[in-house]
């Protein structure tokens, strides 16, 4: 029963066909080239470890091996969306695993689970596993409520201790590092933490260009002004933003004219009208607990600070 299940569940993550697995997704895409802004992020993950999958010659010389990377910070800022750009940028195997997907009614399933998922990695490697709500798949051993999942933690802080060597790339993504256990944080399991904040005015304004490059835009449009407009605005507010405009002008053409060949350009003023209607996702007081979990996560602890970064999504 517990072999069927496991494979019920790798055909469901990994999204084989049914009568037979298929590899792990190779992401196609722009990569990096696709991202809007974040030039500092881009050099810290390209240091830490696109130039060592790159070049694995010179890395074999210097002893230089590819980081695990931790990403932390407030939600819709873009953590998933990079950690998939990573995988087409090195052109490596990508899986994705959330914590329902890892979950499991067996006693000790999870653990099955896990270990099938580094396996089916090592056979395709080199592969990037993507972990989303790390918090939630590796928790604080600490906690009462969490003991339960002591069993599940252990086996992926086994798993993680060699997965380098074995081509095994790991990047995780929360909102919350308070809530993951301690031991994944040391180096050797995740070298490199790395806070990913809101977008800067210079971000934004180039996640605006980004956007509005595909979309029939007026000629006049400010983008720095609506840069600064959008102060506070996440990665994903903006990306609705511009939704919400393109779908405001595309009803106000439809209704001047059934000509399905008649196009109506996006205005400066239109734009700000939808933006004066939003509100930031991540309020202030918020904004103050992501910035102290920066702070005590930051610089000098192992890891890297983005104080403030953005791109597409």
């Amino acid at each position: 029963m517990k072999d069927t299940g496991e494979k019920e569940w790798l055909k469901k993550i990994l999204k084989n066909k049914p009568e037979k697995m298929v590899e792990p997704e190779i992401r196609v895409g722009g990569g990096f080239a696709d991202v809007a802004g974040m030039d500092h992020l881009k050099s810290i993950v390209t240091e830490n470890f696109v130039n060592a999958i790159k070049y694995p010659k010179q890395a074999t010389l210097y002893n230089v091996k590819p980081a695990n990377l931790l990403f932390y910070g407030p939600p819709g800022c873009g953590k998933t969306y990079f950690a998939k750009k990573i995988a087409e940028e090195v052109g490596v195997s990508f899986i994705a695993a959330t914590p329902d997907e890892l979950g499991s009614t067996y006693i000790h399933g999870s653990q099955h689970k896990i270990r099938a998922l580094f396996d089916e990695a090592e056979k395709k490697a080199p592969t990037i596993i993507f972990l989303d709500e790390i918090d939630t798949l590796i928790p604080d051993r600490s906690i009462d409520e969490n003991k339960h999942q002591a069993n599940e933690t252990n086996e992926f802080l086994v798993m993680l201790n060699d997965s380098i060597s074995k081509g095994i790339y790991v990047i995780g993504a929360t909102n919350n590092m308070e809530n993951i256990e301690r031991a994944a944080l040391r180096p050797g399991r995740f070298d490199e933490r790395v806070y990913i904040g809101l977008p800067d005015v210079q971000s934004r304004k180039a996640m605006f260009e980004y956007y509005f490059d595909k979309l029939p835009v007026a000629e006049d449009m400010n983008y720095e002004a609506l840069a600064k407009q959008t102060e506070g605005f996440s990665c994903s507010d903006i990306d609705y933003a511009v939704r919400k405009t393109s779908k405001t002008i595309f009803n106000q053409a439809i209704k001047k004219t059934d000509d399905d060949d008649h196009i109506c350009l996006i205005t400066q003023k239109i734009v700000e009208d939808v933006i004066t209607n939003l509100k930031p996702s991540v309020s202030k007081n918020e904004l103050t607990k992501y910035e102290e979990m920066r702070d005590k996560y930051g610089f000098g602890k192992a890891s890297v600070a983005i104080r403030k970064v953005g791109f597409s999504i």
